[in-house]
Formats: structure tokens, sequence, C-alpha cells
């Protein structure tokens, strides 16, 4: 599993699985959620699970809610469901494609990583667009810690039972009482 949206009632809420260094896929697979989320998706549906890489996913055997959660979340981070990102030339380093978005970055209005990861969308060239990521974010961190804390922070620990408490301490990782 890379992601899923969780319907309890009328309540939602989106768990991720990976242990993501760089917070420009985990931006992505958030707002591919809240797009199953913002559509419906989830009416009929207590879960929905994405099983695998979305962002590499074959945009050839998609279906169509999938091809919907993906335009929402183009459009949220990037202003556009289809953004096209490419370039001039076929030869170039990952380097330099880094160099490239976080310079267009401010102009475009597009978090640099995001620039680097739609390029690899339009292009296929995925190596190129993570390679990028790194010399965007230098060696990254583990943004599953930062979530993870924002979730704990936003919890209303007082209405949890003791057990739920425990085990939700537990699988995130956190300190609620910090």
């Amino acid at each position: 599993m890379a992601a899923m949206a969780v319907r309890v009632g009328e309540r939602y809420a989106i768990l991720l699985s990976q242990r993501a260094k760089y917070p420009a896929p985990v931006a992505f697979y958030i707002a591919h959620e809240l797009g199953h989320i913002a559509a419906g998706h989830l009416a009929n549906e207590s879960a929905l699970v994405d099983v695998g890489d979305i962002l590499r996913t074959d945009k050839d055997n998609v279906d169509d809610e999938e091809t919907a959660a993906d335009r929402f979340a183009l459009e949220l981070l990037t202003g556009s469901p289809e953004p096209v990102i490419t370039t001039e030339t076929k030869s170039f380093l990952a380097r330099q494609l880094a160099e490239v978005a976080i310079q267009s970055a401010g102009g475009l209005a597009i978090e640099p990583g995001t620039i680097a990861l739609c390029f690899g969308h339009n292009t296929g060239r995925w190596n190129k667009a993570y390679g990028a990521l790194k010399y965007i974010y230098g060696d990254g961190a583990n943004i599953w810690q930062a979530i993870n804390g924002v979730v704990g922070r936003s919890l209303n620990w007082s209405e949890l039972t003791d057990e739920m408490a425990r085990f939700l301490q537990t699988v995130l990782e956190i300190d609620r009482h910090a």
C-alpha cells in the first residue's frame, strides 16, 4: 500500500505508508487522496487503497477515479490539472533539472520538487526527476516523522481510550506528552 483514504461516518482520514525522504512526493500522495475524498469516491466505500507508486503508475492502465484524483492533485499543487514541464534538450543532468526547477519555482508559484516530479510525469524520465530531488532537498529527512507529529498534536487524546491512545502512539511513533 502506498496511501489510502478512509471514511468513518462523515469523517475522513488519509493514511500514508511511505517512508519518504522528500516533501514533494508526499504532497502529491496527500493531494491525490484528497482528490478521492473531494470527488466523492468514498461515498459507497469505507476505504480506497492505492497500491504501488502512484507517481509512476502506467497512465494507460488507470481507471477514471485514479485519473480524477491525479488531476485534482496536480491542480492543487500546480494550478493546472495537466501541467506541462519539459526541456528543450534531451541531454541534461539531474542537477541541471534541479537548478531550473529552483529558478522557476517563484515565477510559477510551484514548489521546486513538484516541478521536478511534473517533469517526470510528463516525460517518463523519473530517474532525472528523482535525481533532481536530491539536489533540491539535499539528503532529505524522515518526512513521516513531521507528518505524524502534526497528527499527534491534532488529536484530542482525552477522547480516546487508554488502549487506543497507546496504539496510536505506537503506530505513529510519537510521544503524545511531548
